[in-house]
């Protein structure tokens, strides 16, 4: 997805996108692609399924930065120094661009000493899945209003919908133990521990 289709596919105005001022990039020595989507289209500050992203902003934690800077690496340093902060999850784990494996958006997860897991395959393909898993969560919300989104209760069609669409933008992020497999993985236990609640 380039950054000007998600740019007119982002119509959340609850949740506008930040785009990243250039100046702020030119230490990272990220892939001009990279830059080039964060500059001109950014990311939302926060998105489902309870992701936040970093903002135009010289504040270390709540801007992009290297991870080096935001966190002590102690001793492993120069190994987390390839990665650049541009968000975190519910959890607490955290977002980061790998700059030495393309670019690839990888999970740190910080309850396993930092250990990278699969995210998407680029920020492009990131800002994909954050639409593709909104129009899943419109569709849920026509049928079951609010409470269909606390309760995931989603129809198996709408759930293979979800699975199809992920796994033709970014096949390698549905696979493994990755961010999106976990995440449709849970929604599924939520269903039924909800299901069968009732």
């Amino acid at each position: 997805m380039t950054p000007e289709e998600f740019k007119n596919s982002w119509r959340d105005t609850d949740q506008p996108l930040s785009p990243i001022s250039p100046v702020r990039l030119l230490d990272f020595k990220m892939q001009p692609a990279t830059n080039a989507f964060l500059v001109k289209a950014g990311l939302p500050v926060y998105a489902s399924p309870l992701i936040s992203f970093a903002e135009d902003s010289d504040d270390i934690f709540y801007g992009i930065a290297r991870f080096t800077v935001q966190f002590d690496a102690g001793e492993q340093k120069d190994a987390f120094e390839k990665y650049i902060v541009i968000g975190s999850c519910h959890d607490g784990d955290v977002i980061v661009v790998n700059t030495a494996d393309n670019d690839k958006i990888e999970l740190l997860v910080h309850d396993d000493n930092y250990k990278p897991r699969f995210f998407n395959t680029s920020v492009g393909h990131l800002a994909e899945f954050l639409i593709i898993y909104r129009d899943f969560e419109d569709d849920i919300m026509k049928d079951q209003g609010e409470e269909g989104i606390k309760n995931s209760l989603f129809t198996d069609e709408q759930f293979a919908l979800l699975m199809e669409r992920m796994s033709a933008a970014d096949a390698q992020a549905m696979t493994g133990n990755g961010f999106w497999k976990e995440e449709l993985d849970g929604i599924l236990a939520e269903r039924q521990d909800y299901l069968k609640s009732i």
